[in-house]
C-alpha cells in the first residue's frame, strides 16, 4: 500500500522522520472536528487479498491516548476537500 499525492495535498506527515514513511495529506483546520485526509493506492496484491477475504485492517497508533473517529472509503471525500484553507509551510 502507497500513500499518494493528490491535488489538494497541504501538509506532509512524519517528513524527515526516518523511522516512518511521509504520508501526503490535507488537513481541514477549518472543521472543528480537524479533518486529516490520506489518500493510498493498493498492489495488485492487496487487492487479491481483499477480493479474495473482503477484509481490509486497520492499525492506528493512538500513544495510549483515546481512540479517535474514522472514516475508510473507497470514494475522494470532495464535500471534505472543496476550497481546504493553506496551512503555513
Amino acid at each position: 500500500m502507497k500513500a499518494l499525492e493528490f491535488e489538494e495535498v497541504n501538509s506532509r506527515i512524519a517528513e524527515k522522520q526516518e523511522e516512518y514513511e511521509t504520508l501526503p495529506a490535507c488537513i481541514r483546520i477549518d472543521k472543528p472536528e480537524c479533518h486529516i485526509i490520506t489518500c493510498f493506492e493498493l498492489s495488485d496484491e492487496e487487492i487479491e487479498e481483499i477480493v479474495k477475504t473482503k477484509k481490509l485492517w486497520h492499525v492506528q497508533l493512538s500513544f495510549a491516548q483515546p481512540m479517535q473517529p474514522i472514516l475508510m472509503t473507497t470514494k475522494k471525500p470532495d464535500d471534505l476537500l472543496s476550497n481546504p484553507p493553506r496551512l503555513k509551510k
